[in-house]
């Protein structure tokens, strides 16, 4: 049993020995949230009209690590002039300081830069701190050790979640000089993300209407319609017949199927051996983005004779389709993720992969990851799905899923051109917010061991 010396107040809420290990922090000279800001809970989805509820809102899963990322309606809308009134409230400001209500909580700070979209569901929105004050609260809440403590001082077993006294009763130590500078160069590296993951939209959208301009409707898969024999598949469901002439008349256009791509030669082939419960990083569904990249898998345990790992690592410039087809994910890896080697240079972190990633290689590895990001090639994989909880691809219906000619000719390598540097200037925001980071985390230890932490 660990043993704690605490304060008499800490006593006054939970007498369980976690709640009183776990007691957050307090040391002179602290403030308490609710006397420096007004602290509200975002607006309800549910209490908003159906039409309301069809505009790019801030949720939970729009943070991404500590920043939120609009979602994808946002960068196809041309202004927000729209909002209601009695939605602006909701907006995410510059100062603004977003708080997920389930634990573990996680935070994240608004800028100039931060679209302004309304928080919906499972928020708390802290407003009123001056810059370097918001921007050193959403670091000190994301500290591990404080997010651990917040996660046990929470109510609920199946749903444990903040409650709106619990950030306003939540200290904080005084703010150090250091945090002013250093929320000025984070809010201009947020400036830059946004930019960037602007021009990645409008990269995208760029190649949808060049490879949409001569094609056919995606058609209507629950509607009625009459097929020749030959495009009826052994699956006789309507998706899949709508399916096989749809990929007809894109073969007319000169589209060609996926399977020149694929890597049969590591697909389904070459079992990684070795001894069991090996450390590996696996790449997950879960563990991917909507801008091609992913984050740092977990090293977990796998027992490699029992496992469906592929023998090869992800390699640099490499892309990834899920077979879930509900669902497609996207991996473009560019640029790979690093850590230091023995020898001094970065080399790349080993990730292995699952039998649900399909390897693909082209000339112009980016454009084939635009190109299979798009709305006709996501309808082909949907009409193939199989299985009515995981909704797979088989590998011979995904292997002819159609994509069209420029992955061959001038337009791959400018697509490829483009999206390499969109995603070097992403990473290189990234690795200088992760700078920030360590920083800020080593000024938060120094206030943890003042009060004994």
């Amino acid at each position: 049993m660990k043993v704690a010396r605490v304060k008499r107040n800490a006593l006054a809420d939970r007498w369980d020995p976690l709640g009183v290990i776990y007691a957050l922090p307090e040391g002179e000279g602290w403030r308490q949230v609710g006397d420096r800001a007004m602290v509200a809970s975002s607006l309800r989805l549910y209490m908003l009209d159906a039409d309301l509820q069809q505009m790019p809102l801030y949720r939970v899963p729009d943070l991404a690590g500590d920043t939120l990322e609009p979602p994808i309606e946002y960068w196809q809308k041309d202004s927000l002039e729209g909002i209601p009134e009695k939605l602006r409230l909701h907006q995410m400001q510059p100062g603004d300081v977003a708080i997920t209500q389930l634990a573990p909580p996680r935070a994240t700070w608004g800028t100039e830069a931060t679209p302004r979209l309304p928080l919906a569901d499972n928020w708390f929105m802290v407003r009123g701190l001056k810059e370097a004050e918001g921007f050193w609260l959403t670091q000190y809440l994301n500290h591990p050790a404080i997010q651990q403590r917040l996660a046990n001082q929470v109510s609920g077993t199946l749903l444990p979640r903040l409650s709106a006294r619990d950030i306003k009763g939540l200290s904080y130590p005084p703010v150090p000089e250091e945090a002013g500078d250093l929320a000025i160069r984070w809010a201009d590296l947020e400036a830059d993300h946004f930019s960037a993951l602007e021009a990645l939209q409008k990269l995208q959208t760029e190649l949808e209407e060049k490879i949409t301009a001569t094609l056919p409707d995606l058609p209507d898969a629950r509607s009625p319609a009459f097929f020749s024999p030959e495009l009826l598949d052994d699956v006789l469901l309507p998706g899949f017949a709508h399916l096989g002439r749809f990929q007809a008349e894109l073969d007319l256009l000169g589209w060609r199927p996926l399977k020149e791509w694929v890597q049969s030669t590591r697909w389904g082939r070459g079992r990684l051996k070795g001894e069991d419960s090996p450390d590996l990083r696996v790449l997950r569904l879960s563990d991917v983005n909507e801008r091609f990249g992913f984050k740092l898998p977990e090293e977990s345990a796998v027992n490699s004779r029992l496992s469906n790992l592929q023998a090869a690592p992800l390699e640099p410039g490499e892309v990834l389709l899920s077979t879930l087809g509900s669902a497609p994910k996207v991996v473009f890896n560019h640029p790979p993720m690093t850590e230091p080697g023995l020898d001094g240079t970065d080399r790349p972190h080993e990730i292995y992969l699952t039998d649900y990633w399909v390897r693909l290689k082209s000339s112009w590895p980016g454009a084939l990851a635009l190109v299979l990001n798009t709305p006709v090639v996501k309808w082909q994989l949907a009409q193939s799905t199989i299985g009515v909880v995981q909704q797979m691809v088989s590998r011979e219906a995904l292997s002819q899923v159609r994509v069209p000619p420029l992955l061959n000719g001038s337009d791959g390598e400018e697509f490829h051109q483009s999206l390499c540097l969109t995603l070097e200037k992403l990473a290189e925001v990234q690795k200088n917010q992760g700078e920030i980071r360590v920083k800020v985390r080593y000024l938060i230890d120094q206030a943890l061991q003042e009060v004994g932490l």
